[in-house]
């Protein structure tokens, strides 16, 4: 029966899963870094690296066009990788075209305003009211124009 492991044994051992995942990690970072360095302004901002495996370095272009571009620098990348200690066993690089998600951008709401009906009764409920604090916050609402 195997028994729960402590999260500092997962990390600290060698063959632990979080521990190959956080190895894999940094090798991605160090990969982007090399990457990015390597290409000029703005196809290094068109560009990410997404995954290592065996020895193929998979890159992801936001569009077919960037991709285009980027394979032709193919060659470059592989020799300045393959010069970076940790990256000597990379035989080919693979460009995907996966678009990044847009952020949609901030919908800026029309100011609202108050009808007169609704001033009138929310000023009725606020003479209504026994709670001088609601009261007094009502009768400053009925009289906001937004």
């Amino acid at each position: 029966m195997k028994y729960p492991k402590a999260v500092g044994k997962l990390l600290i051992e060698e063959g632990g899963d979080l521990r190959r995942l956080l190895d894999h990690a940094q090798r991605l970072q160090q990969a982007t870094r090399i990457v990015h360095e390597g290409l000029s302004p703005p196809l290094n901002e068109h560009c990410r690296v997404a995954n290592i495996k065996d020895s193929m370095l998979v890159l992801h272009a936001d569009s077919p066009a960037w991709a285009a571009k980027l394979r032709f620098q193919v060659a470059a990348m592989l020799a300045q990788l393959n010069r970076a200690p940790g990256f000597g066993e990379l035989r080919s690089i693979r460009v995907k075209v996966c678009p990044q998600a847009r952020v949609q951008p901030e919908v800026v709401s029309k100011p609202r305003s108050l009808s007169p009906r609704v001033a009138a009764l929310i000023s009725s409920v606020a003479e209504t009211s026994t709670d001088p604090a609601l009261k007094e916050v009502l009768l400053r609402l009925s009289k906001r124009r937004f």
